[in-house]
């Protein structure tokens, strides 16, 4: 995987994500690539959108508002 460079897409991907969801014992399993793509795919799966608020950690690395700002929602910071 790493002389290929193949860390987003290809047949590497593919295999994980077969493997994974087996493992899990899942139908699918979708791969991104990065954590902000990760929070902002849970946004669109749980159908969150405009209208919306979110909690979210207020001591946080910014990728965690950006995944609720991306699908038109509110991002409520909280002290957890």
């Amino acid at each position: 995987m790493f002389a290929s460079s193949a860390f987003c897409l290809g047949p590497q991907v593919d295999a994980f994500e077969r493997e994974i969801a087996q493992f899990l014992g899942v139908a699918h399993a979708i791969g991104v690539n990065s954590g902000t793509s990760a929070l902002h795919l849970a946004m669109v799966a749980a159908n969150i959108g405009p209208g919306d608020e979110v909690l979210v950690p207020a001591h946080t690395f910014i990728a965690t508002v950006w995944g609720v700002i991306y699908v038109g929602a509110t991002p409520v910071l909280c002290d957890v």
